[in-house]
């Protein structure tokens, strides 16, 4: 009996053997169920590994956010108590209050997909005829046009973005536009003084922006019969934003 079964055991290992490396249907199966094992346990291997990066990475960017607004909340208290007595120093000299509100607006898509600095923005409660400037981490982005009773995002470059600045220590009023290329202060007197490398900032004046946000600083200085141009290079640097800050002046 135990001779039996060793010569059947050694039939069917041969069968195994012969099949495996003569009979291609037989072969092909086998290996297809490998591979198939094989690609499960890779991917199983990937999506776990994946979730593990992913979770580790959430936790840093939570810490991480958590540090920002340990840091930002005195800023904050401070903003609102210098708030508080500029509005006490304009009522004494009867003057209006002044409450800017930032609106966080999200973009939504291209207004036309081979004009990139017009975009279709969310933004909730929009006076569907105002214009509004827009903030992108600190810096001048651009300004809201109404269109099609929606919001309409033009990036600063656009050639229909224009807002009042000012230029360098002396505060030099000038007027902004984009070119789709950089940007551009026209019809500056000849007599003012203008030097590459001066930092330019809005001038609160157009009802678009409070005073003080920055724009760029000045590259280039050409003068023009009476009058010089200055070309800006723009603080903000990114083409598409997931979302700005819509300025609501808030004067009362």
């Amino acid at each position: 009996m135990p001779k039996n079964r060793v010569f059947l055991g050694l039939i069917l290992i041969s069968t195994i053997f012969i099949s495996f490396n003569y009979l291609d249907p037989f072969k092909n199966q086998v290996l297809n169920v490998s591979n198939s094992i094989k690609l499960f346990f890779i991917e199983q291997t990937y999506r776990i590994s994946n979730n593990i990066k992913t979770h580790f990475k959430q936790e840093n960017q939570i810490e991480e956010l958590q540090k920002q607004v340990e840091i930002l909340k005195p800023q904050a208290e401070l903003s609102t108590i210098f708030a508080t007595k500029l509005n006490q120093l304009l009522d004494e000299s009867n003057l209006s209050s002044f409450n800017p509100k930032l609106k966080l607006s999200r973009v939504i898509s291209y207004e036309e997909l081979d004009n990139p600095f017009r975009l279709w923005l969310d933004l909730p409660n929009y006076d569907k005829k105002s214009t509004l400037g827009l903030i992108y981490k600190g810096v001048t982005a651009g300004v809201v046009y109404p269109k099609n009773k929606k919001a309409l995002g033009y990036i600063q470059l656009d050639k229909k973005v224009v807002f009042s600045v000012l230029i360098g220590e002396d505060r030099v009023l000038g007027v902004l536009f984009g070119n789709e290329k950089n940007l551009l202060i026209k019809y500056i007197p000849y007599h003012q003084e203008i030097n590459i490398g001066d930092e330019v900032i809005t001038s609160g004046s157009d009802s678009l922006f409070y005073e003080g946000i920055k724009v760029g600083k000045v590259v280039d200085v050409t003068l023009k019969n009476i009058y010089k141009t200055a070309t800006i290079e723009p603080y903000m640097k990114v083409k598409k934003p997931n979302f700005f800050y819509a300025v609501e002046l808030g004067v009362n």
